[in-house]
């Protein structure tokens, strides 16, 4: 017998046979948007440390307090987005400021040197190096801290109920104003 052609049960069979193997894809497809979404929010948390990070930053040292900062800020130069900020989706952001003790050696100029001249660096003999005087622990009126220690915390919850790893994003500051 020689057959032209599909009859309308081959048909109905092949167009089950194709639907039945679209739905593993489709659920492929549905996880890869969560996992872009996932992606995207991740980004965002980023975008909104750095943001914050540097809103901080740009304020005089003398204006940041040592603490936990949990909500906005407002200094006199600036504020600080801080608490819950919303996105496309809604974070936390957190602000921890403190002080750093720092400490160094160097090698003091001789100034009592006849031929020291301070434009002319050849003329210039170093004593031995030392740690006299370069400890900066807030220990006296001398010994100020010079250095704020700024860690900025991002968190949220993925709409799954689970709370990713927090951004976090440290810096130093000094103080360039004694």
């Amino acid at each position: 017998m020689n057959r032209r052609g599909m009859n309308l049960l081959e048909i109905l069979i092949a167009t089950i046979i194709m639907a039945f193997s679209m739905i593993p894809i489709a659920g492929i497809m549905g996880k890869g948007h969560e996992g872009t979404e996932k992606d995207f929010r991740r980004t965002e948390a980023i975008h909104i440390a750095e943001t914050a990070m540097n809103e901080a930053l740009k304020l005089p040292y003398n204006q940041v307090p040592i603490g936990s900062l949990t909500s906005d800020w407002v200094a006199a130069s600036g504020t600080v987005r801080l608490g819950t900020v919303k996105g496309t989706y809604s974070y936390q952001v957190s602000l921890n400021v403190t002080n750093e003790a720092i400490s160094f050696s160097y090698c003091p100029v001789d100034l009592n040197n006849a031929a020291y001249n301070p434009d002319d660096s050849s003329t210039w003999v170093f004593s031995n190096s030392t740690n006299s005087g370069a400890l900066f622990d807030g220990g006296s009126l001398y010994r100020p801290f010079l250095l704020k220690r700024y860690e900025i915390n991002v968190s949220w919850v993925e709409p799954s109920g689970v709370q990713p790893p927090t951004i976090v994003l440290v810096t130093s500051k000094a103080n360039l104003d004694i």
